[in-house]
């Protein structure tokens, strides 16, 4: 009892120090949920966190996503490799539903959500929609939407998902359903979206543009759209425009769609096309790779296209010859937190590492 007294008033002292500074460590879903509280602060946080309670929340409601559209996340969030378990979100009738609502800042990365069920209207995922960068996400569990879901991210107004993984299961009842995100849209004028250093595992079951990867790419006028260095195993159901990485891809406003170094395991009922269906006649590059019913070919390291990735940065090998890649960061163990600052002229450190959380409390005059 001693032991979870004084880890909650550490836990405590680590908040309050760490709002002085514009910088908050979480450790706990209540406190993930108050990032809404202050939307232009940085947050990290220092261990798992467990959000079985959400699914008794807001009257069935879940877990408000953090910021909205009216009221943007400027912030940064670091997961530190950490993971958050059972996120529960029911709003069939919200848009931008996810842990996140809507980002805006290259700095959201680094954390796993497993085991999630997030239910929404249009552009659900970990992320409703993003208008920067991402990184170092993984997810699993059940998505649900009626358009542009994704296991990742709902959809890419503008910016790169890079180095992410899902196992989730997404459900699209209308349109636009993919793997990693429902749509690489890049809604305005001579906007990017890029999916690289990707992959995804769960079933995939929508209505129109579903993909492993993207349920459709394209649409904004001269804008670029790029997938590469990327698989997807996942199942995939629908009615039309289906496709092993993309369901469909528009090309008719001078946008460029690039798809390279890119391979889905094309066992039996899934889709025979690399792209489920092209709309315009913008230029589009496809180099897919798939072998039909034979994974064990993707298992090797040395076969195309996969000899093509990095393994030395980003790419694992310690699956080769017995499962699909993975990436490095998914082999590492919790970061180390270090956190200094002065109160009244006595010096501050607080330390906390490890799958343990343990934290250690220093004062020096």
């Amino acid at each position: 009892m001693k032991k979870i007294i004084l880890f909650g008033l550490l836990a405590l002292f680590c908040i309050s120090l760490a709002s002085a500074v514009g910088h908050v460590y979480l450790y706990s879903c209540e406190q993930l949920q108050n990032i809404n509280d202050h939307l232009t602060w940085d947050y990290s946080l220092a261990r798992d966190i467990d959000c079985s309670d959400t699914v008794n929340w807001n009257g069935g409601d879940g877990f408000k996503p953090i910021g909205s559209t009216i009221n943007k996340f400027f912030g940064c969030f670091n997961g530190g490799n950490h993971t958050i378990v059972n996120l529960y979100i029911n709003r069939p009738n919200e848009n931008n539903t996810g842990l996140f609502s809507q980002t805006y800042t290259n700095c959201i990365t680094n954390f796993r959500i497993i085991d999630a069920n997030i239910t929404g209207y249009e552009y659900v995922g970990v992320i409703g929609s993003i208008h920067n960068d991402v990184s170092l996400i993984s997810s699993s569990g059940n998505i649900y939407g009626n358009s542009y879901t994704g296991g990742i991210v709902g959809k890419v107004v503008n910016g790169t998902i890079n180095n992410v993984h899902s196992y989730a299961n997404v459900y699209n009842s209308n349109f636009a359903g993919g793997g990693i995100t429902g749509s690489c849209d890049a809604t305005y004028k001579n906007n990017v979206c890029i999916i690289t250093n990707s992959y995804s595992y769960g079933n995939i079951t929508g209505n129109n543009d579903v993909g492993g990867i993207a349920g459709n790419i394209g649409k904004g006028f001269g804008s670029t759209f790029i997938i590469n260095n990327s698989y997807s195993t996942s199942n995939i159901a629908g009615v039309s425009d289906m496709g092993g990485v993309v369901g469909e891809a528009f090309a008719q406003f001078r946008q460029t769609v690039y798809i390279d170094n890119v391979f889905w395991n094309n066992h039996s009922e899934n889709p025979d096309k690399c792209i489920g269906g092209i709309t315009g006649m913008g230029t589009v590059s496809i180099d897919c790779t798939t072998i039909q019913d034979n994974e064990p070919y993707f298992y090797d390291v040395s076969n195309e296209p996969i000899a093509f990735w990095d393994f030395d940065n980003i790419w694992s090998d310690i699956n080769n010859g017995t499962d699909f890649p993975i990436f490095k960061w998914e082999e590492e163990k919790g970061k180390k937190i270090k956190l200094k600052n002065w109160i009244d002229g006595v010096k501050v450190k607080i330390k906390c590492w490890g799958k343990g959380n343990k934290c250690k409390l220093k004062f020096k005059s």
